[in-house]
């Protein structure tokens, strides 16, 4: 998977949920009991472990690779469906996501342009393996609440998100610069006791950005990027704690143009760069294995995203201490247009 789904993923582990969790695991021995007393190194060790073929036709392909410009007016409809799962021994937590967004560009320049996003509809469910929170909503009906049924910090942070209208900033090379709008979100946030932003998944403040930026042509090669192979290279530092990034580098490459549209395919490697502290507490962590990679297919003739799928599954051992922890990460993400027809353009 690439590395913009990543980052998401390292932000929706970082719940309070699985913070109690893994102090449990390790601080639950008697042994452990000098080092609850030291909270910032536990705490530095979950925010570690949780955080934690060439074109023949080159020239053609290569101009027509350009993300369009955004011109007062243009709309962007598309839908992102979002699964994330995490497993430490016998618990686990999983987060599942579906939502539809519109975006209308309302200011343009040749530097960026600044889209005004609103949902159309959105659903998502969350379990930590003992209780499973649902929230869904669609522009049409509203609030689907069982009846009787508390509202959840999960239905009360996505009512104030479907309420809100996001104001994204888009870079002329597609990236998102900004993303703001989140007051709502804040308030609902101050009201429900441990809820936290990570419950919003790939839509949270964090990684909203990297999520929703494909769809404005930022998975596209820039100026003087591609080599000679054609290939291209993209890097992204994550901060996994103190003195300690998570790195993905990810290598792109382009499909000929077929019926209209080119596929770009990258392969990800993910590593851990870390200064290991001295001292008996000091964490330190270990990337045991990664599967990650992402496919977008561009339109050439619309100048738009048809879709995009990504994927991380990861396996990571965290230690502080004479304890060791372990866990899996299983994600993907996948991004489709609303506006653009899959059919010809394959």
């Amino acid at each position: 998977m690439q590395e913009r789904f990543s980052l998401s993923l390292f932000e929706n582990t970082r719940l309070r949920w699985w913070h109690e969790r893994l102090t449990h695991a390790l601080c639950g021995a008697k042994r452990c009991v000098e080092r609850r007393r030291s909270p910032g190194a536990v705490k530095r060790l979950c925010a570690a472990a949780l955080c934690a073929a060439p074109f023949a036709h080159a020239a053609q392909a290569q101009e027509a690779l350009t993300p369009p410009e955004a011109a007062v007016g243009r709309v962007a409809q598309f839908e992102i469906t979002a699964q994330s799962r995490v497993e430490q021994g016998a618990a686990h937590f999983s987060l599942s996501q579906h939502g539809q967004l519109r975006c209308e560009a309302s200011e343009a320049n040749a530097k960026d342009a600044l889209f005004l996003c609103t949902f159309e509809q959105l659903s998502t469910e969350q379990s930590d393996g003992a209780k499973t929170s649902h929230f869904a909503w669609t522009k049409e009906k509203g609030v689907e609440h069982a009846e009787g049924e508390a509202p959840s910090p999960l239905a009360l942070l996505h009512g104030a998100l479907v309420a809100s209208t996001l104001r994204v900033r888009v870079a002329r090379n597609g990236e998102v610069t900004s993303v703001e709008g989140y007051g709502d979100v804040a308030k609902a946030m101050a009201q429900a006791p441990g809820a936290g932003a990570a419950l919003l998944g790939v839509f949270a403040p964090s990684t909203i950005a990297a999520n929703v930026a494909p769809v404005f042509g930022s998975d596209l090669p820039r100026e003087g990027e591609r080599k000679e192979s054609d290939a291209w290279t993209r890097m992204r530092s994550i901060p996994a704690g103190p003195n300690r990034a998570i790195v993905m580098a990810t290598t792109w490459r382009a499909s000929p143009v077929t019926d209209g549209a080119v596929t770009l395919t990258g392969e990800t490697n993910v590593t851990l760069e870390q200064d290991n502290a001295a001292g008996y507490l000091a964490a330190t962590g270990e990337i045991v294995k990664t599967d990650a990679g992402v496919e977008t297919i561009w339109s050439i003739a619309d100048g738009a995203l048809i879709s995009r799928t990504s994927r991380l599954n990861m396996t990571s051992k965290w230690t502080i201490g004479d304890v060791t922890v372990e866990q899996t990460l299983e994600s993907s993400v996948e991004l489709r247009s609303l506006t653009v027809a899959v059919g010809a353009d394959g």
